[in-house]
């Protein structure tokens, strides 16, 4: 018997109990009042009542066994049914959590981070606000799976996925691009005041010691990060906006790594850069 079949036959089983047991509140009732009122009820006038009575007792007390028993059928199902809705609520909001987010870093992942960019570029042309983005790529990543395996790899990109979290704000966006490279979005920010956030989030990752845990001394890591600001003067989907960002970073990393490039809108890579130290 199936868990929804044996909890209705459990409730219509508690249910004729209850409607048994309800039938014969009415004649117990009478037989009471008349105790109360007119005095100790002989037998014969007990067993006349139900002589007399008798038919009526019994389809009342059938009735409420069956309005009883019915009443539990039916909010055991109400009840089943509400479960079952709260599991597929549960079980939709986990695959949409599945969907959006990379299975190592818990961050965005490459199709959701793209279609928050794209939002983020209509709300900012919309509002005429601009937003910055800064592409994060891993210096020599590759020689971190090689030296110490790709356990520690990946606990390392979760570890760095926190870092850029915790360097940003709250209405900021963090996404896992893919591989070793990320993207932060930040919506009504000016181009001054993302040069500043991505040389924090850069100097972070070259202080941190990452995967102390699992490596003495912690693994140290740079990263070369590629600014694009967008300010609403031309149109631009979010295909082009990280084509620019990534043109930055690659520029970072032809200058040496560990830095941070700008890259003016409608320009080639800025010449004022790089933000930061050489990596030389």
């Amino acid at each position: 018997m199936s868990t929804r079949a044996h909890r209705r036959s459990r409730s219509v089983f508690f249910g004729v109990l209850s409607g048994l047991a309800v039938g014969w509140v009415v004649p117990s009732f009478i037989w009471m009042l008349r105790l109360v009122v007119i005095g100790p009820a002989e037998p014969a006038l007990i067993l006349g009542d139900l002589r007399d009575n008798g038919s009526l007792y019994l389809y009342l007390t059938l009735l409420c066994a069956c309005v009883f028993s019915m009443y539990g059928y039916f909010e055991s199902d109400r009840r089943w049914n509400e479960e079952e809705r709260r599991r597929l609520e549960l079980h939709m909001d986990f695959l949409a959590g599945q969907s959006m987010t990379d299975d190592v870093t818990g961050l965005y992942n490459h199709r959701h981070i793209l279609e928050e960019l794209q939002k983020e570029i209509e709300r900012s042309r919309r509002h005429g606000r601009g937003i910055c983005g800064i592409m994060v790529d891993l210096d020599d990543f590759k020689s971190v799976n090689d030296t110490y395996g790709h356990l520690v790899g990946d606990l390392l990109l979760k570890e760095f996925a926190r870092t850029l979290n915790e360097a940003v704000r709250s209405i900021d966006i963090v996404g896992r691009y893919g591989g070793d490279e990320f993207l932060l979005l930040l919506p009504e920010t000016t181009a001054a005041s993302a040069i500043e956030v991505a040389e924090r989030v850069r100097s972070r990752i070259q202080s941190t010691a990452f995967v102390r845990g699992r490596v003495p001394g912690g693994v140290r890591v740079t990263a070369s990060l590629g600014l694009f600001a967008y300010q609403t003067l031309e149109e631009l989907d979010a295909g082009r906006f990280v084509e620019r960002a990534d043109q930055a970073m690659m520029s970072a990393k032809r200058s040496g790594k560990d830095r941070v490039i700008f890259f003016p809108q409608s320009q080639g890579p800025s010449t004022i850069g790089p933000v930061g130290p050489s990596g030389d």
